[in-house]
């Protein structure tokens, strides 16, 4: 699930775009301030738990698990956890759950793309779009998003395959 190098650049914002005109209904694209931009690092670096997704929007569901956290670190580890069963973790809960998970996953972030690696599978690289957002709205009648919220987009050789939504565990 990777793109080409030489179109990554390029279609980084183009994804977007598409993006934004498939989830978003049109008058919120027209006339409205910005809803999202491109996440830095700083902007996800912390605890996040997976808000669901309407499975129409994803082509592909390679992490079917309804309940999923995610921890993105300072110096580029990557920890995520998932299950069927419902919990609410709280921040110290999660820290020490994945505190005691050895490093598997990395992340780096080259232009607008987030790339992950994992050293289970030499080779593979996961390329993820991650928008912050900056404004509340619903997306799509049914995908509510809040200032702060990551809308991740998992890139495919033929576009976006995955979205992801991300709200951050205080």
């Amino acid at each position: 699930m990777c793109l080409k190098k030489e179109l990554r650049g390029s279609l980084s914002i183009v994804c977007v775009v598409i993006m934004l005109l498939v989830i978003l209904s049109p008058e919120m694209v027209i006339g409205e301030e910005e809803l999202m931009r491109f996440a830095q690092k700083e902007d996800v670096i912390g605890l996040w738990e997976m808000i669901p997704v309407p499975a129409e929007f994803n082509r592909v569901n390679p992490w079917p698990m309804p309940y999923q956290w995610f921890g993105f670190y300072e110096n580029g580890r990557f920890s995520s956890m998932m299950t069927t069963e419902s919990y609410t973790l709280q921040k110290q809960e999660l820290e020490e759950i994945f505190a005691q998970r050895k490093l598997e996953v990395e992340y780096r972030l080259e232009g607008d793309w987030f790339i992950l690696t994992y050293q289970s599978l030499p080779g593979h690289q996961e390329y993820w779009g991650i928008n912050l957002v900056l404004k509340e709205a619903t997306l799509a009648s049914s995908i509510h998003i809040l200032p702060g919220d990551l809308l991740m987009t998992l890139e495919g050789d033929e576009g976006i395959v995955y979205y992801r939504h991300l709200r951050r565990v205080r």
